[in-house]
């Protein structure tokens, strides 16, 4: 889809001499070939030289890049703790001066609410985000059936190299089928997953003493038993 609208952006701009029909249809018949075959990731640094020596020569500076994060506001207001938890699990060590910040970025999902945490690791700066996920507008435009996101599914599926970093953690969608005799209905339900609480303590001491105390009432009742045997009518 991004593609094919940036291939529409440069036909308009008279950057590429197909027309918007023949761009689409071009970028269909390659991507539908490729999974044909098998597909197969694009390492520049090992084959596909002439894409690599056009994507080194459109490499920016990344200071401004940093000083833009460096300059965001820190956030203000309480963050969640399951976000504090996934950015603090992606950092590469513990006990780091964390930074939250509000990013915004991209034209798709500026109405989303995305924080970094900014942070110095072994003499340079490292960033990590969080942002909630929201289901295809495609639904919407459709009028289709409210569904979950399926951005884990798609990266999972998608013939690239894994970014290590990049986890879907939190957001399901229960659905639900019931059928009766007043037909078959459907529902869906959105749920967060999180881990459950920590038991307190009392509590688990409690869980743990129950074989004891099943044990000496065990070995009490067999006590109890013979002793009754010893005793003469």
């Amino acid at each position: 889809m991004r593609l094919g609208t940036s291939a529409l952006l440069a036909v308009e701009e008279s950057r590429l001499t197909l027309s918007a029909r023949r761009g689409c249809e071009s970028i269909l018949e390659g991507y539908t070939e490729s999974l044909r075959t098998g597909g197969g990731a694009a390492v520049l640094a090992e084959r596909y030289r002439w894409l690599r020596d056009l994507a080194v020569a459109r490499l920016k500076d990344q200071r401004p890049f940093w000083d833009h994060l460096r300059s965001l506001r820190t956030v203000s207001g309480r963050v969640d703790e399951r976000v504090r938890r996934l950015l603090a699990a992606a950092l590469p060590a513990r006990e780091l001066d964390v930074r939250l910040v509000h990013r915004q970025a991209g034209a798709g999902s500026l109405g989303r609410l995305r924080v970094v945490a900014l942070a110095n690791w072994r003499g340079g700066m490292i960033a990590r985000e969080a942002k909630p996920l929201t289901a295809s507008a495609w639904l919407w435009a459709r009028k289709a059936r409210p569904a979950g996101p399926r951005y884990a599914e798609l990266i999972g599926r998608a013939v690239r190299v894994p970014d290590p970093f990049l986890t879907v953690q939190g957001q399901w969608l229960l659905h639900i089928e019931v059928s009766g005799p007043q037909g078959q209905g459907t529902a869906d339900v959105p749920l967060t997953a999180v881990a459950p609480p920590a038991i307190p303590e009392w509590l688990g001491w409690l869980i743990a003493g129950i074989p004891i105390a099943a044990l000496l009432l065990f070995l009490s009742m067999q006590r109890a038993r013979r002793i009754q045997v010893a005793v003469p009518a």
